[in-house]
C-alpha cells in the first residue's frame, strides 16, 4: 500500500448501473472530470478499467488519456470531480462531488517551494511519520516505508524513533486501538465518562463493575422433633440425691417424650455462581495487520 500526493490522486469506487446494481468483473471506459467553482472544466481524462467481482474500480488521476494533470491548481477553492462510465451504450454518472482536502496532502508537492516551509520528514509522501493503518496482507508484502507493529527494530535514521521515544515499533499484536484522553461527551452506563489510555501507553484489560441478581432460600427442614427416653422412679426419698438401685427390684415406668418443635424456618445463603465464558471479553472482530509509517 502506498500513499502519494505529488503526482496523482487515487480514485476508488463502485460502478453501478441505472438500477444501482454493481457492475461486476467488466471492462469499462471511465471518464474523470475536474471542475472549478464556476463549473468550468479544468481537467478531463478517460481510462479503461476492469471492475473486480464486487464492482469496485480504482484509478490514479493523471495516468489516463487526456489533459495534463500537473496543470491543475489545487489551491483553487471548491473543486469538484465527476466520474462517469459508459455501460451498454449509455453514459452513467457514478459520482459528482466536491473535493474534501486533508490538511497534510492538499499542497504537499508545492510546500517545498514556499519560503520558510516546513520540510521535516514527519510529512513525507503526504503521510505523517507515525501513522498507523490496518493492512490486509502478510508481513512479507508490507510496502517500503512501513513496518509491522510487532515490536520490530526501527531503523536508526527514521524520525519515528524520536516521535514515539522508542527504538522499536509499538507491539499491537492481538490489540485494539483506542483514542487517548477522557471523553467530554459520552458517558458510560455507570455515569462516568469513557477514559482512554495515555499516548503510547497500554491500557490493561478490565471488566466493568457489575452484579448478577440471585434469590436463594434453604429448604424448610426445621419442622421436626427428637424422641427422648425417661424412667419414672417411685418410692425414692430423702434429703440426698435420688438413686435407682441397679439390678434390684423397683418400680419404674418408661416414658417416650418429644423435644419442643423448632418450627419451620429458613437460612440465608451466600455464594458465587460457577465460572463461565472464555479467557477474555471482546467484540466480534476481523483480523488485520497494523503497520506504521517510518
Amino acid at each position: 500500500m502506498s500513499l502519494y500526493a505529488q503526482s496523482g490522486i487515487v480514485v476508488q469506487g463502485i460502478a453501478r448501473n441505472s438500477a444501482y446494481a454493481a457492475i461486476k468483473s467488466q471492462e469499462l471506459t471511465f471518464s474523470f472530470t475536474l471542475k472549478d467553482e464556476t463549473s468550468q472544466t479544468v481537467f478531463s481524462e478517460e481510462s479503461t478499467i476492469t471492475t473486480d467481482p464486487y464492482g469496485v474500480y480504482q484509478h490514479v488521476l493523471g495516468t489516463g488519456v487526456g489533459d495534463d494533470f500537473s496543470t491543475v491548481d489545487f489551491n483553487a477553492s471548491e473543486l469538484s470531480m465527476i466520474v462517469s462510465v459508459i455501460y451498454n451504450g449509455n453514459t452513467l454518472v457514478i459520482s459528482d462531488a466536491p473535493f474534501y482536502y486533508v490538511p497534510y496532502a492538499k499542497s504537499v508537492d508545492k510546500a517545498t517551494f514556499v519560503d520558510d516551509a516546513e520540510t521535516t520528514p514527519y510529512s513525507n509522501d503526504g503521510c505523517p511519520v507515525g501513522t498507523i493503518v490496518a493492512y490486509v496482507g502478510i508481513e512479507s508484502t508490507v510496502p517500503d516505508g512501513w513496518l509491522v507493529c510487532d515490536g520490530s527494530i526501527i531503523p536508526s535514521e527514521s524520525s519515528l524513533r524520536d516521535l514515539i521515544n522508542s527504538t522499536t515499533t509499538p507491539d499491537l499484536r492481538g490489540m485494539f486501538l483506542r483514542n487517548i484522553e477522557t471523553s467530554a461527551r459520552y458517558r458510560l452506563e455507570n455515569g462516568s465518562y469513557a477514559e482512554g489510555p495515555a499516548l503510547n501507553e497500554i491500557q490493561k484489560d478490565l471488566f466493568e463493575e457489575h452484579r448478577h441478581y440471585a434469590s436463594l432460600t434453604s429448604s424448610e427442614d426445621g419442622a421436626h422433633t427428637h424422641v427422648i427416653d425417661a424412667d419414672e422412679a417411685s418410692n425414692v426419698g430423702g434429703d440426698g440425691p435420688d438413686k435407682v438401685l441397679k439390678n434390684s427390684g423397683h418400680e419404674s415406668t418408661v416414658y417416650r417424650e418429644n423435644t419442643v418443635s423448632a418450627g419451620a424456618h429458613d437460612h440465608d445463603v451466600e455464594g458465587y455462581t460457577n465460572n463461565t465464558g472464555a479467557i477474555d471479553t471482546r467484540p466480534i472482530n476481523y483480523g488485520i495487520l497494523f503497520i506504521i509509517k517510518i
